[in-house]
């Protein structure tokens, strides 16, 4: 348990703290979002080490579009959790555990979800049900924004909640082994 607890308060160190200079990362020549081919997890850690958590938590959701595997779930958690943006968080990393229950990344990340977010007055309870509440948008740029804002008005509007929205496709063989959390 201590060496969880110390794990715990180093990811929330980085999530505290930012770098000043973000390293002069290029993305490879040719890349795009929309192309399935792409090692859109890859980029994206590289992305997060370099600072630009915008660019990275759209890689995320790429790799989540077109790969699928509970690690690109649990980083996209961890790079929304990130963004502060907790209820999204809460939604893939619950659905990195659904697709892997075993998965230990996306447990110790749910786990600092829940204390990072305690410290910013959401407790546990609020924080599940907020992400239950959530639809987790794997589009990207602007038709990801238009779509939540559509989206959490019609669930407003309607009084009711939905569930986290994923594909349900079959994943791939190979697994992210990449941790957006040691960044």
């Amino acid at each position: 348990a201590f060496r969880l607890s110390l794990h715990r308060q180093q990811i929330l160190a980085v999530l505290v703290l930012s770098s000043s200079v973000a390293s002069a990362y290029e993305k490879p020549q040719g890349y795009s979002l929309g192309d399935s081919s792409q090692d859109h997890d890859q980029v994206a850690r590289q992305l997060a080490a370099a600072n630009r958590l915008g660019e990275a938590t759209e890689s995320f959701r790429a790799a989540c579009r077109y790969r699928q595997t509970s690690n690109s779930y649990a980083n996209l958690g961890v790079a929304l959790m990130r963004n502060l943006d907790f209820a999204s968080a809460h939604a893939a990393l619950t659905e990195a555990l659904r697709r892997e229950p075993s998965n230990d990344h996306a447990q110790e990340n749910l786990e600092v979800l829940y204390d990072y977010a305690s410290r910013q007055g959401i407790d546990r309870k609020k924080l599940q049900k907020l992400g239950k509440q959530t639809e987790l948008v794997l589009s990207s740029g602007k038709e990801s924004a238009q779509g939540s804002a559509q989206k959490a008005a019609e669930r407003d509007g309607a009084g009711n909640s939905r569930g986290t929205s994923v594909s349900s496709s079959s994943q791939t063989a190979s697994e992210s082994s990449g941790k957006v959390s040691n960044v």
